[in-house]
């Protein structure tokens, strides 16, 4: 396992919980997060879906058609479509990134009219996919149609999209933060990191931009891996374990999904407790969960973002902040993608674990509550708003 770089270092001087979104807007207001950001490798066209059913332009809740499916009573069901935008968990976390003040670099899936002229730099690597995004009063779910560009998407298309190979080579071993979005989606994905690991390895062993304190960071976000094969689940901890000969390498994913991960490979966190990821949140096993991948995956991190809280573990202990309070959501996707967002420029940015989690807390619950990508003034102000601060 690699040292940690300093972002992930100094367990010794933990801001005091109470205080550490204070200490975010300060940090906020005198210090804008301005790392170099690689983003990669997806991208799609949302079309935001109103499902109706029957006369009045009546809208199901998401429990009441999946029963009346599920029970064969409803055969057909009306979506009345918006206008598709650009969208991607690589996308989101970009512009994301972006607004916060970072120098993003995105490497994506963006040929197609809906990706308008982005304010950042973007090499497209093929066609995006189509993603339903179906929203219910109750929630939202996503039916994605997976373009062929990215299902045989490679590190060849990756090196092929900048100017040169070696603009690409010298964006993925200089950046501040590297973030990998989507593993679930992209069926080369292993080959292309482990690739990606011996090639930037390379390049900074004849090239040292000055010692272990400069490693990037290597942000990992795999995508809903709930219902991955144990196997596939496996050979993404061994990948990320291989990427640590070039970064310090952390694993971010929501409580199902790393709950889903830790089962794959053994790891309950309870005593003898089946692994269920849609069992009721348990703070201190989730904890325990998190530990024990980032030591079985040989990592520097592993973050899990929930409602409630997010937490990160990493050598010296589990560092948890809990979550700004926003109530029922006006926007029920996209906040997962604005945590990476914050998560990645902090930890770039060198900043210190529980800040980097608050920021990526901000981010997601100013998204879901006021749908908008915060700027650093604006996620300020929204921690210092009484409304949202935790209990």
């Amino acid at each position: 396992m690699s040292d940690d770089g300093p972002a992930l270092r100094g367990a010794a001087d933990r801001l005091d919980p109470d205080r550490v979104y204070d200490a975010l807007a300060e940090r906020l207001r005198a210090d804008p997060v301005a790392p170099a950001v690689v983003a990669f490798p997806d991208g799609s066209v949302d079309y935001r879906c109103r499902p109706e059913v029957g006369a009045g332009s009546r809208s199901p809740s998401r429990r009441e058609l999946g029963e009346a499916i599920a029970s064969g009573e409803r055969k057909s069901v009306r979506l009345v479509p918006e206008q598709g935008e650009p969208g991607g968990q690589a996308v989101n976390l970009a512009r994301g990134a972006h607004a916060l003040g970072a120098d993003v670099q995105l490497f994506g899936h963006l040929d197609h009219d809906a990706m308008t002229a982005f304010p950042f730099r973007t090499h497209s690597m093929g066609e995006p996919a189509a993603v339903r995004i179906v929203t219910f009063e109750d929630g939202a779910v996503m039916f994605a149609e997976e373009s062929p560009d990215i299902r045989t998407w490679g590190f060849d298309d990756l090196l092929a999209a900048a100017p040169s190979p070696e603009a690409a080579l010298d964006a993925l071993a200089g950046a501040d933060a590297v973030a990998c979005c989507n593993w679930v989606s992209f069926p080369n994905m292993p080959t292309a990191l482990r690739t990606l690991a011996e090639r930037v390895a390379e390049r900074r062993a004849t090239d040292p931009p000055g010692g272990d304190d400069d490693r990037p960071v290597f942000v990992l976000d795999p995508g809903d891996v709930v219902g991955s094969d144990d196997g596939a689940v496996a050979e993404l901890l061994s990948v990320l374990g291989a990427l640590s000969d070039a970064y310090d390498v952390v694993l971010n994913a929501n409580r199902r999904e790393v709950r889903a991960v830790a089962a794959a490979v053994g790891i309950t966190g309870d005593e003898g407790a089946p692994p269920d990821p849609e069992a009721p949140a348990d703070p201190a096993a989730d904890d325990r969960r998190i530990a024990a991948l980032r030591e079985e995956a040989g990592i520097s991190g592993v973050v899990m973002h929930a409602r409630r809280r997010a937490a990160m573990a990493t050598s010296e202990g589990v560092i948890a902040v809990r979550n700004l309070d926003v109530g029922e959501p006006r926007r029920w996707t996209g906040g997962g993608d604005r945590f990476g967002a914050g998560l990645a420029a902090a930890l770039g940015a060198g900043w210190r674990p529980e800040l980097a989690l608050a920021l990526g807390n901000a981010a997601a619950s100013r998204h879901v509550a006021e749908t908008g990508t915060g700027t650093p003034e604006a996620l300020a102000s929204f921690v210092t708003d009484s409304e949202y601060r935790p209990d």
